[in-house]
């Protein structure tokens, strides 16, 4: 499944990008371990590269309650409440994004 994780993100955020092939693959993995938070993590940065931003928050604000926060999670959180709207929502999590004490996100979990 960590293969598989794996393959998915690169697929979603490398050239040529294939998200939707990459959802399919992060999907599978969710189904044999779906409280897995990377896996969570990776659904919802894709989720959130096709628009599918409601989506995404959920899986997102899941993986930060199981694993804490990363940069990258809140950077795209920031980016979903604010196209859906959300200011202060949005505001939290760039202010929280811009935290010196949060880790980054490593390419490959």
């Amino acid at each position: 499944m960590d293969i598989a994780n794996n393959l998915a993100w690169y697929m979603a955020h490398s050239i040529p990008r294939d998200p939707e092939k990459a959802l399919i693959l992060i999907n599978a993995a969710l189904l044999r371990l779906p409280e897995q938070a990377n896996y969570l993590e990776t659904r919802g940065q894709i989720l959130a590269l096709l628009g599918r931003h409601t989506e995404a928050i959920t899986d997102l604000e899941k993986a930060t309650r199981l694993m804490g926060s990363t940069r990258a999670i809140h950077t795209t959180l920031a980016d979903c409440y604010t196209r859906l709207g959300e200011t202060e929502l949005a505001k939290r999590h760039q202010s929280l994004a811009n935290q010196k004490n949060i880790r980054p996100k490593t390419p490959v979990q």
